[in-house]
């Protein structure tokens, strides 16, 4: 590395503080989020010019590295996409040229390229990674429920298709269900119920018998990067579908709003309720991985 060598670790999972970048993003953008991290203590670009299939968010850790942004010269590439091999189509003008330092964030859109070089000191930064969904994520999602319905989807394509003009039929079917507000809703339901959010267990209470209450300065948020998993009573996240009411739907409508609280303000905000019923639920939703907690660290003696 010391010869120009780059680290990368990809889809770094299970690391608290990682982890709490990688969840404020998620909750920031609304989307899917994956991180990776990147290493590098010498002076060589870590991985030429290029441009990504999704948006990044840049969260330089230690020293600093430069950026070196060139314009798009394919719009909104998707995952199947790729830049190797269209190095020539860049533009020698760059559009913006920084360092970042540690602590900086540096938002970067799909499809600019960009060149990344460490100053010769020891580097690291993340790459958070945010997936939203995409308008071919809609005609997939749409075309498996409209075949269901309708039976001019589940035909065989052939000349008698053709001949019988059932092909534009479909076509104008296609067209009504794409515009149907119903069914755009629908599908940002079911997007959002798929995206999760891994959480740590908090292991040493929920699993040590001899744990005592989780304390008060504890923190619970939502596992869901968004709110538009709810349908009627149900609350849709992490794959999970529960029936949510009463007391249990206020707390988590209250935890999804706040986004991330403390214990003590949770049970502050329901004075009427039985702090017992308050702290049962807690516990069953972090067991069923709907709702994350974070311990604060504790400073020994």
């Amino acid at each position: 590395m010391c010869e120009g060598a780059s680290l990368a670790l990809n889809k770094i999972e299970n690391c608290s503080q990682i982890d709490q970048v990688r969840t404020q993003i998620a909750h920031f953008t609304g989307r899917q989020t994956i991180v990776s991290g990147y290493a590098a203590f010498g002076t060589e670009p870590s991985f030429g010019n290029h441009w990504d299939t999704h948006d990044v968010f840049a969260v330089q850790l230690i020293g600093k590295k430069r950026w070196t942004i060139y314009a798009p010269t394919e719009g909104n590439p998707l995952y199947k996409n790729s830049s190797v091999g269209k190095e020539q189509a860049c533009t020698d003008v760059p559009t913006i040229d920084i360092y970042l330092e540690a602590g900086d964030v540096f938002y970067l859109p799909r499809g600019w390229w960009h060149e990344v070089t460490a100053s010769g000191d020891e580097t690291f930064h993340l790459a958070v990674g945010t997936y939203p969904p995409y308008v071919t994520d809609y005609l997939n999602w749409l075309v498996d429920r409209i075949s269901s319905e309708s039976e001019i989807f589940r035909l065989p394509f052939d000349e008698e298709l053709l001949r019988t003009g059932s092909l534009q039929q479909a076509g104008l079917e296609l067209k009504d269900a794409l515009e149907a507000t119903n069914n755009q809703q629908d599908f940002l339901q079911w997007f959002s119920a798929q995206q999760r959010i891994e959480s740590p267990y908090a292991i040493e209470f929920f699993g040590n018998s001899n744990a005592t209450a989780i304390p008060g300065d504890t923190l619970i948020g939502v596992n869901a990067t968004d709110c538009r998993a709810w349908r009627g009573d149900q609350l849709i996240t992490n794959g999970i579908k529960l029936k949510v009411t009463g007391l249990s739907k206020d707390i988590v409508e209250f935890i999804s709003e706040k986004r991330v609280i403390t214990l003590d303000t949770l049970l502050a905000n329901f004075p009427e309720s039985s702090e017992t019923d308050v702290r049962s639920f807690i516990n069953e939703m972090v067991k069923q991985d709907v709702l994350s907690v974070r311990i604060p660290n504790r400073k020994k003696p």
